[in-house]
């Protein structure tokens, strides 16, 4: 376990609360600081009051932003990610993932019980709405700019790293558990597993990367404070120029250093003007972005993007791989 300081400037999280991923669970650890607001749709007992007025009445996402910006609440929800991302900073956005696997069967679990759904688990897992649900919530942002995807499966760790990360004190909760499941992982034909998992290929891929980057940021708080660590997206287009964005919770710019088989090549600041992903807000007007050509010495070079000040690695792979 981490040490966790609780700040006196506490800063808001916008928790985009993906179906059967132990969300339950969180939103309730959230609650115990008070200070929070939901959105689980209109009608919805949980959902607030302000929520009801501004969104579902009147219509106005500015007015609820501007009063959110006022309170300085949390915010939960059953949302996909591009409904509210414009009202925080990306690295105040926060969700819980789940293997596909898991969630699937929780999910189909969850319906018959609560909302008496009637068909059969094989046709369940083939109707297209339940398919990727997890990558649909998150509107395919990369996690790796968001500022906290735990995983369910290591729920204790995920908390722990998230209470560092935003100096917070929540409880560890496990609510909302079905005791009397009609369908069971464990019994499931190989084949209908097998299945799940390659329709579900997308959330697959984001529960892997997930669970890399909680490892990762586990071993990063045994050295550095969570505020040196950097959000980050990098990719190579055709041209072979690698590109994309790398910042902290702060204002600072981060000094990237680019490496060839091990070997420093050049170091940059990140801090051109980064124009993806335009439903997400960035930090520093959005001048976190970095744009620098690879001039390979050889057919096998393997280049590398490292922060300097901790040596955290954001990009590494050949070029074309």
């Amino acid at each position: 376990m981490f040490l966790s300081k609780v700040s006196s400037k506490r800063t808001p999280v916008l928790f985009v609360h993906i179906p059967k991923t132990a969300g339950t669970s969180f939103r309730k650890s959230l609650q115990h600081e008070k200070n929070i607001i939901f959105d689980y749709g209109s009608g919805n007992p949980v959902t607030s009051k302000p929520i009801e007025k501004h969104i579902y009445e009147d219509k106005d996402f500015f007015s609820l932003k501007c009063y959110l910006q006022k309170k300085k609440f949390d915010f939960s929800g059953h949302f996909f990610l591009s409904k509210y991302s414009s009202f925080v900073l990306c690295h105040q956005l926060v969700s819980f993932v789940r293997n596909p696997l898991e969630q699937t069967v929780s999910h189909f679990n969850h319906m018959v019980k609560v909302n008496g759904y009637s068909e059969s688990f094989e046709y369940f897992i083939e109707s297209k709405q339940y398919i990727n649900l997890q990558s649909k919530y998150l509107n395919g942002a990369p996690i790796s700019l968001l500022g906290f995807v735990g995983v369910t499966e290591c729920y204790d760790t995920s908390i722990d790293i998230f209470n560092n990360f935003f100096e917070r004190r929540i409880p560890v909760k496990h609510d909302n558990k079905n005791t009397t499941p009609i369908v069971k992982k464990d019994t499931l034909l190989n084949e209908i597993s097998e299945r799940v998992l390659n329709l579900n290929h997308l959330d697959l891929m984001l529960f892997n990367e997930a669970e890399k980057l909680i490892h990762e940021k586990m071993l990063f708080l045994k050295k550095y404070s969570p505020r040196q660590w950097v959000y980050n997206y990098a990719t190579i287009n055709s041209n072979q120029v690698l590109s994309g964005a790398a910042f902290t919770s702060t204002q600072e710019p981060v000094e990237l250093i680019l490496k060839e088989n091990g070997q420093e090549v050049s170091r940059f600041v990140a801090n051109d003007f980064f124009n993806s992903f335009p439903n997400l807000v960035f930090p520093r007007g959005r001048y976190v972005g970095f744009r620098v050509p690879l001039k390979s010495k050889g057919e096998n070079s393997v280049f590398s993007l490292e922060v300097a000040l901790t040596r955290q690695v954001i990009f590494h792979g050949k070029i074309g791989s």
